[in-house]
C-alpha cells in the first residue's frame, strides 16, 4: 500500500511541475504578445506572432500529451512524447532564432530576455522528463511482471507501447495541420493580395496539401485507436501503407513549396519534423508486427478479466 501511495505522489508530482512549467512558458509568450502590439508596426507583428502562437500550441499539445502518459502510466507513450517534443524543440528553436534576431533589431531588450527564459524552461523540462522516462519505465515493469516473467512478452509490451505512442505524436501533427490552415484563412481574409499569381498558386497549393495533412492524420489516429490490442495484422499493413503515403506526400510537399518559397523557415521545420516523425512510425510499426502472436494478447485478456472482477468487488 505504502509503495502504492508513493508511486501515487510521484506521479501526482509529476503532472503538477508539468503544469507549472506549461504555465511559465506561455505566460512567457503572452507577456511578449502583448509587448509586441504596443511596440513594433503591424506587418513585423503579425509575422512573429504567428512563429508565437506556433509554440503556444505546440506546448499545449506536448502538455496535454505528458498529463495523459503520467495519468495512465504508459511508459512507452511517455517516451514518444519526448521523441516528439524532442523533434518541435528543432522547431520552436527555429521560429524562436528568428523572433529573438527580429527583437534584437528592434532592441526589445524585455521580449529577448523572456525569450531566452522560455529556451532555459523548456530545456528544464526536457532535461527532468528524460530522467523521470527510467523511473516510469521500472513502474510499468513491475506491473506487468506480476502477470508475467517472460521477456519475449514484457518486450512485445513495450513495442505495443510504443506504437500506442504514436497517438501523441500525430495528435500533435494534426494540430499542427490545423493551425496551418487556420492561419492560410485569416492570412488570406485579411491581407490583400497583389495579383501576383505565382504567390495566389503557392497559397492554394499549401491549402491542398494541408487538408490532406488532416484527412491523413485523422486516418491513422483511427486505426491507431481502433481495437489495437487485438492484434490483426491487416491493420498493422495498412497504417504502414498509410504512413509511407503521408511520408511521400511531406516529401512532395517539400519540393513543391522550396520552388515557391525559400524563406519561411516555421513551415519547412514542420515538415522535415514530420518526414522524421513518420520514418520513426514505420520503424516503430515494423518492430510491433513482428512481436504480434507472442503470448501478448493472452496476457492483456488475464489482465482485463482481473481488472473487471476488481471493480465487481
Amino acid at each position: 500500500m505504502d509503495r502504492y501511495e508513493n508511486r501515487h505522489e510521484n506521479i501526482q508530482s509529476r503532472i503538477k511541475l508539468h503544469s507549472q512549467l506549461f504555465v511559465v512558458k506561455n505566460t512567457l509568450l503572452f507577456v511578449i504578445r502583448l509587448s509586441l502590439n504596443r511596440i513594433l508596426p503591424n506587418s513585423l507583428v503579425e509575422e512573429i506572432v504567428i512563429g508565437i502562437e506556433n509554440v503556444f500550441l505546440l506546448n499545449f499539445l506536448v502538455f496535454g500529451g505528458f498529463v495523459y502518459t503520467l495519468i495512465t502510466e504508459k511508459v512507452e507513450t511517455y517516451r514518444s512524447t519526448l521523441i516528439i517534443l524532442s523533434m518541435f524543440y528543432l522547431g520552436i528553436l527555429s521560429v524562436s532564432f528568428q523572433t529573438l534576431i527580429a527583437l534584437v533589431k528592434e532592441k526589445m531588450l524585455l521580449c529577448i530576455i523572456l525569450l531566452l527564459l522560455i529556451f532555459t524552461t523548456m530545456t528544464y523540462e526536457m532535461t527532468i522528463s528524460f530522467e523521470f522516462y527510467t523511473k516510469l519505465w521500472y513502474i510499468t515493469t513491475c506491473k506487468l511482471s506480476h502477470f508475467t516473467k517472460d521477456a519475449q512478452i514484457i518486450e512485445a509490451y513495450q513495442k505495443r507501447n510504443s506504437l500506442i505512442g504514436l497517438r501523441i505524436g500525430y495528435s500533435i501533427l494534426l494540430g499542427q495541420a490545423i493551425y496551418m490552415l487556420l492561419v492560410k484563412y485569416v492570412y488570406t481574409e485579411h491581407v490583400p493580395m497583389k495579383g501576383d499569381q505565382a504567390n495566389l498558386n503557392s497559397l492554394s497549393e499549401t491549402e491542398i496539401f494541408n487538408w490532406l495533412y488532416v484527412v491523413t492524420y485523422v486516418i491513422i489516429l483511427g486505426a491507431l485507436n481502433f481495437r489495437i490490442n487485438e492484434e490483426y495484422k491487416k491493420q498493422r499493413t495498412t497504417l504502414m501503407i498509410i504512413i509511407l503515403f503521408d511520408f511521400a506526400l511531406t516529401i512532395e510537399n517539400v519540393i513543391v513549396y522550396g520552388l515557391h518559397n525559400d524563406t519561411d523557415y516555421d513551415f519547412s521545420m514542420n515538415l522535415i519534423i514530420a518526414v522524421i516523425y513518420d520514418l520513426y512510425g514505420m520503424v516503430v510499426i515494423w518492430n510491433e508486427y513482428h512481436s504480434l502472436d507472442s503470448g501478448l494478447k493472452t496476457i492483456f485478456e488475464e489482465m482485463k478479466k482481473k481488472k473487471q472482477l476488481v471493480n465487481k468487488l
